[in-house]
């Protein structure tokens, strides 16, 4: 082989190795709702919004690390049980492409520090709570990948009680040691701004989002995952009518109520503890 073609192909290779790390840092998968506690479509998933949240409010936050970058024909994949590819524009695998910038930064140069947020799946597809997301540069190249699901090296279960665990997110913005349960925790959201420790669940909070509550017949209701101490529990029907309140000490892994013969629906409970008050939905 030609000396000069030689050349040619090492230069070619050290140019494909840096186009290769300049991508691999530049955006990092930053935050995601996959369970919304709020009504982020009403304002474009630009700002909290408050209200009840449905399919059509799920997100995510990518982080821009590098400035200059042009994010057109980039694409993200959605797998889990519905797997879904599309591009980063509202035409794409979401139906809002929101960049947020507090500079000069567009979608098509960026400016490091903004945000590119992406709202409501496509069509009617939905992310599950569990799932893998993927995001590749225009030539296809593997950019960030990040699973989510509570597993083993794992960013935590996107399932969420209210807005206090809503997001998950790494923290502190763009951290990435290729350990997802490692560089993510739970907490409120933070849409396109800074991830901070202060919106981190506590370890209270923490134990309280274990509580699960189920019943076991129509007329037994039953928790576990309750912190040790003196606990009461109030259910209330649909229109906010206190039907059932007790209070008792619990000592053991799991307890149970006993219900009145009451109409099949939705209900709400909340139950205080010494480590604070949760309140969750049950279909009964």
């Amino acid at each position: 082989m030609k000396k000069q073609n030689v050349l040619q192909i090492l230069t070619l290779y050290i140019l494909v190795l840096a186009q290769t790390n300049f991508y691999s840092q530049s955006i990092v998968i930053n935050e995601i709702v996959t369970d919304p506690q709020q009504d982020w479509s009403s304002t474009s998933f630009a700002s909290p919004p408050g209200g009840s949240g449905g399919s059509n409010d799920e997100w995510i936050e990518l982080y821009i690390k590098t400035a200059g970058i042009d994010l057109t024909g980039w694409t993200i994949e959605l797998n889990d049980t519905s797997p879904l590819t599309g591009d980063l524009t509202e035409n794409g695998a979401f139906a809002i492409s929101n960049y947020i910038t507090s500079g000069t930064g567009s979608f098509t140069n960026t400016a490091a520090g903004d945000y590119l947020v992406l709202g409501n799946v496509a069509g009617s597809g939905a992310m599950n709570n569990k799932i893998t997301i993927n995001l590749k540069n225009a030539s296809g190249t593997l950019v960030d990948s990040v699973t989510f699901g509570g597993g083993a090296s794992e960013a935590p279960n996107g399932n969420a009680t209210s807005i206090e665990d809503e997001a998950i997110f790494r923290i502190p913005n763009g951290t990435d040691t290729d350990t997802d349960n490692v560089d993510f925790s739970s907490g409120k959201s933070s849409i396109g701004s800074e991830n901070t420790s202060e919106q981190v669940l506590s370890i209270e909070s923490i134990v309280l989002n274990n509580v699960r509550i189920f019943k076991t017949s129509s007329l037994t209701l039953k928790m576990n995952g309750l912190p040790q101490g003196k606990t009461s529990i109030a259910l209330y029907n649909i229109m906010g009518k206190e039907i059932v309140t007790t209070t008792f000490i619990f000592n053991e892994n799991k307890k149970e109520v006993p219900l009145p013969n009451l109409t099949p629906g939705i209900y709400f409970t909340k139950i205080q503890t010494a480590k604070g008050t949760i309140k969750k939905k049950i279909i009964l």
